[in-house]
Parts: structure tokens; sequence; C-alpha cells
């Protein structure tokens, strides 16, 4: 009489060992030290920049960037590590993120997933070039905003009061020239 019987079992060395009762019409049996070994496999690691799961271009300074680092089959419950340029960000479990208005400049992101009973370990990497931002340039004449070349004021009412360079964060002073 045959009998199945199924077990989940986890990676690793195992040892399997088999008893058969003595019965009327069979005497006791023991089949020991079948030993075999289940391999962890690779967990699979996603990372995103702004959502595009891809080396990215086209960022620009001053805008938000958000990477993204998440486990699609594995231990989800595991810690995960991000790093940027070789800095640790911030650990924890799937899904862990990293929102940071970056400098112009060209970064890396790694993430890793440390190995479990079942799971090896993996890195995934993503490069991204955040470029300089284009600042608005604005001139104010007479405390008006003066939208179009070629604005006509009358001496002696033509008086500059204020010139700036405005962007979201800053207010640069600018020098202006007469022509």
């Amino acid at each position: 009489n045959n009998k199945t019987t199924s077990i989940a079992m986890g990676a690793g060395a195992n040892n399997a060992t088999v008893t058969y009762s003595q019965t009327q019409n069979y005497s006791a049996a023991t089949n020991a030290d079948n030993i075999f070994n289940i391999n962890r496999i690779a967990p699979t690691l996603r990372i995103a920049i702004n959502g595009t799961q891809a080396n990215l271009t086209g960022l620009s300074y001053p805008n938000a960037t958000n990477v993204t680092l998440w486990v699609v089959s594995g231990d989800a419950i595991e810690q995960l590590t991000l790093f940027r340029n070789l800095t640790l960000i911030t650990q924890g479990s799937t899904p862990i993120q990293d929102n940071i208005l970056l400098a112009a400049s060209i970064y890396n992101s790694t993430g890793f997933y440390n190995q479990t009973q079942n799971y090896s370990g993996a890195t995934v990497t993503t490069t991204y070039i955040i470029s300089r931002g284009t600042p608005a340039v604005n001139i104010y004449l007479n405390r008006s905003y003066a939208a179009a070349n070629n604005t006509n004021l009358t001496y002696p009412n033509a008086t500059i009061t204020n010139t700036t360079v405005r962007r979201v964060w800053d207010t640069v002073n600018a020098t202006l020239f007469r022509i």
C-alpha cells in the first residue's frame, strides 16, 4: 500500500527517514539517512526613480526625487536597505522610499535584500542624472514687473527699484547694465 505525505520544507540540508512498523505480513523496516539539500532561490527586487524602473535622465533641479525599492518575490517582511552614492539612506520592510530634493549631479541608488532561510541575498542599482534648473529672471521697474523689452518710462520717474532672479527657493541679486 503506497502512502504519500507532503511536507513543506525550507532551504538547507534535510534528512528524511522513513520507518515502517511491523504488521502481520511484514517486519519493521527503516530507510534512514536520505540526505538532500534544498537550495535558496534568488528574490526579485525592483527599484524605481519617480515611478520609472530604468536609469533616468531628464530630471532637473529643483524637482524632488522619489526612489522606491520593493520586493516582487521573496520574503516581503525581510529588511531592505537603500543607499544613495554609498551612503545609507533608509532601512525597512518592503516598500521603502527616499523622497528628497537633490542638487544637480549624477546619483546612484542601490538596494540590498538580506539573505533569508529560503532566499539568497540580492542587489539592484539604478543611476539618475539631475541637471541644473533654469531660473526665471524677472526685472521690476518702479516696483512693477517689466514683462516685455522696450518698456517706456518717463524721466524723472524711471527708477529701478529692484532687480531679482527668482526661483522657487531662492532670490539672487542681479546686476543691471545701462546701454
